[in-house]
């Protein structure tokens, strides 16, 4: 059975995706800024590995509404 999170961490993961967003708009790789604000925001495995989902598919989206890249 997948785990579910409530509203206060859901919050949380969109806030921390936000933040790794400015961070690789400021030149971090997406790598690097994940790990960062993880590690900032004191994630554990499965936030982290919710948190690069998110930020993933948020990148896809954004292409997919662009057309062509989102980097």
């Amino acid at each position: 059975m997948p785990e579910t999170i409530d509203a206060r961490e859901e919050q949380q993961l969109l806030d921390a995706v936000k933040k790794a967003g400015d961070h690789v708009a400021a030149g971090m790789t997406p790598d690097a800024a994940v790990e960062k604000v993880a590690r900032d925001s004191g994630f554990g495995p499965g936030k982290i590995r919710l948190m690069g989902q998110a930020y993933n598919t948020g990148q896809q989206l954004g292409q997919w509404r662009t057309g062509g890249t989102n980097i």
